[in-house]
Formats: C-alpha cells, sequence, structure tokens
C-alpha cells in the first residue's frame, strides 16, 4: 500500500488523540500497521531531509487540523482533539478532509495565510471557501514553474514555522520570553550577548531587559517583553513603559509581544511629543525576525541548493 496523502490521514489520527495527547511521531507510529506499510516506505525521506516522508505527513495533517481548530497542541510535539474535533470524529465516521474542514473559518483563514500573495490577490474577488477560489489556486499551481513551486512550498513552510513559534512562546515561561527577546535584540546587532542583561522579575519596574550598545554602558537600549496571549497591549501598557524609561533618564527602548498592540496604541504613538525612540513589535514581526535572524530555529534537513547555467561559461 502506497504512503496516505495527509488528508487521508486526518480521521486516523484524530482517533489517536481523542482522550489523551500523544506526540505526532508517536502517532505516525502507530498508524504504520493500520496502512500495513513497508519499511521502505516507513524509512523514505523526504528530499534531502533527516524527516520521513510518512512522519512528515502525519505532522502535517496534524497542521491544518490545528488550523481548523479540530486538535490543540498542549504541549511542544503534542495533539489532542478539540470538543470541535471529537464531535467531527463522530460526524464523519467514513473520511475528514480539507472540503471536510473547510466548515469552520478559522480553517479559512488558515488556508488564506498559507496562499501564496499573488494568488491570494486574484482570488479575493471570491467568497472565502468558494470553489472558484479553490479552482485559481489549483489551476495556478499546476501551470506555474518549478522554481515558482519550490517558492510556493518554502512560503507555506515557513508560515508553519512562525505558527509553531508563537504556539511555542505562549507555551513558555515570561522569564524564558524576556530572555528570547534579549537574545533576538543581540542577533539583531545591537551589542554582544556578554552586553545584554536580564531584569524581569520582582522589583522590576517594568524593564525586562537592557542591552548596553557600547562597552562603556553609555547607550542602552530598555526592553518590555509581554506574551499576551488573550488579548491586546493597550495604551497604559505603553504609557507605563515611557515612565519606566523616564525613571531610568533612558531614551530608547523596544516593546515586544507575541499578541498584538490595540489600536489606541498606535494612536498614541503617532501623537505623542516624547523625543523617545520607541520600537514596537507585534507577534507577527516577531516571529518574522526569528527566523530571519536564527533565533529559536534551526535548519530542517540539508540546505537546498537550486542551480542554473553559468551562461558566461558558455560563451565562446
Amino acid at each position: 500500500m502506497a504512503i496516505p496523502d495527509f488528508q487521508t490521514l486526518m480521521r486516523p489520527v484524530l482517533g489517536l488523540v481523542l482522550d489523551k495527547p500523544k506526540h505526532y511521531t508517536a502517532c505516525a507510529a502507530e498508524l504504520v500497521p493500520v496502512f500495513n506499510l513497508t519499511q521502505e516506505e516507513v524509512e523514505e525521506l523526504v528530499g534531502s531531509g533527516v524527516r520521513t516522508t510518512f512522519v512528515d505527513r502525519v505532522y502535517w495533517t496534524t497542521v491544518h487540523m490545528k488550523g481548523a481548530g479540530v486538535i490543540e497542541r498542549p504541549s511542544r510535539g503534542y495533539v489532542l482533539a478539540t470538543d470541535r474535533g471529537r464531535s467531527l470524529y463522530q460526524a464523519h465516521p467514513e473520511r475528514i478532509d480539507t472540503e471536510v474542514l473547510e466548515q469552520f473559518p478559522e480553517y479559512i483563514e488558515f488556508r488564506q495565510r498559507s496562499t501564496p500573495r499573488a494568488t491570494r490577490a486574484r482570488a479575493s474577488v471570491e467568497e472565502p471557501g468558494d470553489t472558484a477560489t479553490e479552482a485559481i489556486a489549483e489551476s495556478e499551481t499546476r501551470q506555474s514553474t518549478p522554481r515558482e513551486r519550490i517558492a510556493i512550498a518554502y512560503t507555506e513552510l515557513n508560515s508553519d514555522l512562525r505558527t509553531d513559534l508563537l504556539e511555542s512562546i505562549r507555551l513558555s515561561s515570561p522569564a524564558f520570553f524576556e530572555r528570547l527577546i534579549l537574545a533576538l535584540v543581540v542577533a539583531l546587532g545591537y551589542g554582544s550577548k556578554e552586553q545584554a542583561e536580564h531584569l524581569g522579575g520582582p522589583g522590576d519596574h517594568g524593564i525586562d531587559g537592557l542591552v548596553n550598545q557600547d562597552s562603556l554602558g553609555l547607550d542602552k537600549i530598555y526592553l518590555q517583553a509581554k506574551r499576551y496571549t488573550g488579548h491586546s497591549v493597550g495604551e497604559e501598557d505603553i504609557r507605563n513603559f515611557v515612565g519606566s524609561l523616564e525613571a531610568k533618564g533612558a531614551t530608547k527602548g523596544v516593546f515586544v509581544t507575541a499578541s498584538s498592540f490595540a489600536p489606541s496604541v498606535h494612536r498614541f504613538m503617532e501623537s505623542s511629543r516624547s523625543a523617545k525612540q520607541i520600537r514596537l513589535i507585534d507577534g507577527e514581526e516577531l516571529t518574522r525576525l526569528l527566523v530571519e535572524y536564527n533565533v529559536g530555529v534551526v535548519p530542517d534537513g540539508e540546505p537546498l541548493v537550486v542551480k542554473k547555467i553559468d551562461e558566461n561559461y558558455f560563451s565562446e
């Protein structure tokens, strides 16, 4: 039997996590005999990577079901069915696939985030989930060049990585998040690891860290890190941060959240006449920077290098 596609795996994987969380690799191991996979199929690798094709498909199954709110991730790599997932499992005894998941608005939004920008722009004239929208996306994928398909796959992988990063951040402790932000600021080129100091904790007076930009500590950047998983950062939070900078006699500050900033925050920043330089970084920009500057992420397998003809070499 051939290795099943990720849609075929949806209901079987969901059935394994109805009552207790399991790691997606454990789910894959339990499904090997269910699909009568040969040892060769079990060991088949994705490209030159370290993840096997079957485990990779189980992983993508969990990504899509999480996007639909069918499962949750109580900890890194572990998945557990939600109430919605358990109801869906009972309502669809034969098969669960992307068509079934599209009944949930969250899944439509998830698919739109993963769709390349050009396709989204052309598809925006249709209603979300409309078959015409799906036809456009499928048609463009079929007609695109190999290089374009690589770019599409890279975009989807990168989008999922950033989603995983936010998930991991929201499961981490406040202290870990503060240290992560310090590491990112250093990776951005502001000071060095030795010049970064973690200040978060009781009595931190609204300052979670600082980075000395020079050896004498004459130029400092103060940091405030708020995960905030249930709500946005409000204007009062920013005003308090400004007050903390005032108390330190500081002129530079960075406020980072894994959530977002309320509209009132942006209005306050635009109307403020303060001479202080304050940079706001929300969850979306945070994950982009973490990926770009390799903080909290590592390569997945060997680098993929696409080569082309050297025209100069063959010019006579």
